[in-house]
């Protein structure tokens, strides 16, 4: 049984976070969720899975505009390949269904990067659990609960 918004929020609860949960219609993409959400596609980021040649899994964290360079971003990472994770792949990875998967709270200890342009704002707007969730939180929270790394990703 995947995670959801419910456990995500007792995580969040349990390490002290501020933060707002959302639930509304299904967004399955930052477009839609900043429709939705009527905020700016700039507030809204994406938590993407990414598996590498070794099949470790890493989390990358962007604005919801942004596509990530996979060749480029393997590159600078030092990995011969990068590709998404399959469905399934997130969902062992994380605990959470794609499109709804938040930036935290994953049953995983995955290792993270976060976009530069990230951290430039006070709060985002990410997956909340599930399609019809969406997340309200600190940038700042995002890093002290991922032990993350910034970095200007391609």
């Amino acid at each position: 049984m995947p995670l959801g918004p419910d456990d995500l929020e007792r995580y969040l609860k349990e390490k002290g976070v501020e933060y707002e949960l959302k639930i509304h219609e299904d967004t399955y993409s930052a477009f839609k969720a900043s429709q939705v959400l009527g905020v700016s596609i700039d507030d809204i980021i994406k938590s993407l899975v990414f598996i590498n040649e070794k099949n470790e899994a890493i989390l990358v964290i962007v604005l919801g505009n942004k596509r990530v360079n996979q060749s480029r971003l393997a590159k600078m990472l030092g990995f011969k390949d990068l590709r998404l994770a399959r469905p399934d792949e997130v969902l062992a990875q994380t605990g959470y269904e794609v499109g709804g998967v938040p930036p935290v709270g994953h049953i995983k200890k995955l290792k993270c990067y976060i976009d530069e342009n990230v951290i430039k704002k006070i709060y985002v707007f990410g997956g909340g659990g599930k399609v019809n969730a969406t997340l309200k939180i600190k940038t700042q929270d995002i890093l002290k609960l991922l032990d993350a790394t910034v970095i200007n990703i391609p």
